[in-house]
């Protein structure tokens, strides 16, 4: 019992040590966890001690070996059971012999059967012979004799006649299998049949035996997706094992669905362009969400898919692109969408499609096909370009067309053309003559979607020309004419206030209701110039009207209660023709009034 006590106590203390120097790279939290499961194990063998100390103590018979003099000399039972514990360790220890010697042996009877079952083959030199043809180990002595003869070996030529005669065989397989129509190369090169889409994949296929049953067994698989290479941060990296364990899936599913398939190549088509589609579609997911953290206009739609069936990307959805300004779209229905534009690539039979809402159509509103993306050059940026510039053109020929004269209206639409812009080449602008060499131009910002106009030369005030911007912007597109005939109102009237002041009269842009006679009812857009001393209770007044046409009156106002007149001045005096169908200006007829108040005066 005394041996039993002190190797306990010599086991908690060196267990002891091991905790204390584990526990300088642990937490706090930590070391409380292992001092406290230390502390639990401990108590446990203690109390298992103290229960076999009590137990011992209170063992009082003798044992019945013969040994009992001696048990009682010794004056406890404690001695007992330590001997018979030895006992039962020495019996185990012996057991524990025979065992190990039993292992041992068996270990040697294998290793032996080993060697013995199997020949020790010379390897190395074997493979010399087959792939050189010579047997490099011969003893010297032998090579000094007797000169050994060239070896020739019929590898290559027959290699060249096994070549030659399964690339018959294919061609034969070939003649008489359903080729898919898809495929834009299909022929036979060094034992095996090559086919595949251009852009998309290349297969490299052969036969298993020499005959014309044997099955399809796919040997190489070539996929030609890719990103523009002049893209390096928006493409995803196609080099990572990732991917290459996807091909060897699509091989592995490809050649499963060939060998149960009474068209093979129709199924190897089936699979390679799927993952094909996929590919593209990812690659494009992965170009968008890198342009909207560059463009914010630029958004990607998620519709609860994994982006594996077609992608939505919605593009002007800028903050700055509010509610009230966002740009009018019109479907072919005629019904007018506030919401931004949307670009929706899906996949299809024949490859990726692209469709855009609203529709994208020409003057004869007949949809415009869309640029069809390469495969081995993907570019969302280019085919957002693609897409935005033949909107924006969709939209200025919409504009265009609506300046067409309804019935007893004035004709914008012959005054008007599409030009390519000076700023860019690339981009139409909706150019319309208005007055004396100067034009009005129409684009749209590609970056916005937003109208925006330009008076050339300037001479319209920036919050007119905003004012007017935003009239096209938060509603339709027909709102084009009302702008081009505010435009042209604003330039004529421009055009006789600068004569008025070439002749250094005044002008205004209205006069009291009580300075009017009854009948004189002028539009907005009449414009009044008084006439110099001594005739200064007269104004010239000038009224264009809906159809641009110049209307003069002369006018007197009250100096104090006499009664005004009125005079229409063309039915008067004899002017030239104003009234021709054009919108020509012509001189201010001051000379005119001037005679007509002379002959009233007489």
């Amino acid at each position: 019992m005394t041996e039993l006590i002190h190797q306990l106590t010599q086991q908690t203390y060196y267990q002891l040590n091991q905790l204390t120097n584990s526990l300088h790279d642990r937490s706090g939290l930590e070391r409380r966890a292992l001092i406290v499961l230390f502390l639990n194990q401990t108590r446990i063998k203690f109390a298992k001690l103290m229960v076999a100390v009590k137990w011992a103590l209170n063992n009082s018979y003798a044992p019945a070996n013969g040994r009992e003099e001696e048990s009682n000399k010794d004056g406890t039972a404690g001695n007992f059971i330590i001997n018979k514990s030895w006992d039962i360790l020495r019996v185990i220890e012996a057991q524990d012999s025979l065992l190990r010697n039993a292992a041992d042996s068996l270990y040697n009877l294998h290793s032996e059967v080993s060697e013995r079952s199997a020949p020790i083959y010379d390897l190395t030199n074997a493979v010399d012979v087959l792939t050189t043809g010579a047997y490099k180990r011969l003893p010297l002595v032998i090579h000094k004799t007797i000169e050994s003869p060239t070896i020739t070996t019929p590898r290559d030529d027959e290699k060249k006649r096994v070549i030659d005669r399964l690339s018959r065989i294919i061609h034969l397989k070939l003649f008489s299998a359903s080729i898919p129509s898809q495929f834009t190369e299909a022929y036979v090169l060094n034992g095996h049949a090559v086919c595949g889409v251009s852009r998309e994949f290349r297969a490299h296929i052969t036969l298993k035996g020499d005959t014309e049953t044997e099955p399809w067994v796919i040997s190489h698989l070539d996929i030609f997706v890719r990103s523009d290479p002049e893209l390096t941060e928006e493409s995803p990296n196609l080099q990572h094992p990732s991917f290459s364990k996807q091909i060897k899936e699509v091989n592995h599913l490809a050649q499963s669905r060939m060998s149960a398939s009474s068209n093979p190549l129709h199924d190897l088509y089936e699979v390679v362009h799927a993952f094909c589609i996929s590919l593209q579609l990812y690659i494009l997911s992965h170009q968008c969400q890198k342009l909207s953290k560059i463009q914010p206009s630029l958004q990607l739609v998620s519709d609860g898919s994994d982006h594996s069936k077609k992608i939505v990307i919605k593009y002007w959805t800028s903050s700055s692109v509010t509610a009230s300004n966002t740009p009018a779209t019109s479907s072919q229905s005629g019904e007018t969408s506030k919401s931004p534009p949307t670009l929706e690539i899906s996949s299809s039979p024949s490859g990726l499609t692209l469709k855009h809402t609203p529709s994208i159509t020409d003057p004869s509103n007949h949809s415009v096909p869309l640029m069809k993306p390469r495969s081995d050059r993907l570019n969302l940026g280019e085919i957002l370009n693609h897409v935005i510039n033949a909107y924006v053109q969709s939209r200025l020929t919409r504009a265009y067309e609506s300046l067409r004269p309804t019935s007893g209206g004035f004709d914008f639409h012959s005054r008007s053309r599409l030009l390519p812009s000076e700023e860019d080449a690339h981009q139409l602008c909706l150019k319309i003559d208005l007055v004396k060499n100067s034009s009005l131009n129409v684009r749209i910002d590609r970056r916005t979607g937003l109208y925006s106009l330009k008076v050339e030369p300037p001479s319209f005030e920036e919050d007119f020309i905003k004012l007017l911007e935003d009239r096209i912007n938060s509603m339709d597109v027909g709102e084009i004419k009302t702008v081009v005939r505010v435009s042209l109102n604003r330039k004529m009237v421009e055009y006789y206030e600068s004569l008025a002041h070439s002749a250094r009269l005044t002008t205004t842009r209205r006069l009291p209701k009580r300075s009017l006679v009854a009948n004189a009812n002028f539009t907005e857009n009449a414009l009044y110039i008084r006439l110099a001393q001594p005739h200064q209770d007269y104004f010239l007044v000038v009224e264009i009207t809906e159809i641009f046409q110049q209307k003069l009156f002369l006018i007197r106002t009250k100096p104090n209660d006499e009664v005004t007149g009125l005079v229409n001045i063309e039915q008067v005096e004899a002017l030239p023709d104003r009234h021709n169908g054009s919108i020509e200006l012509k001189p201010l007829p001051i000379a005119a009034c001037y005679r007509i108040l002379n002959r009233m005066r007489e």
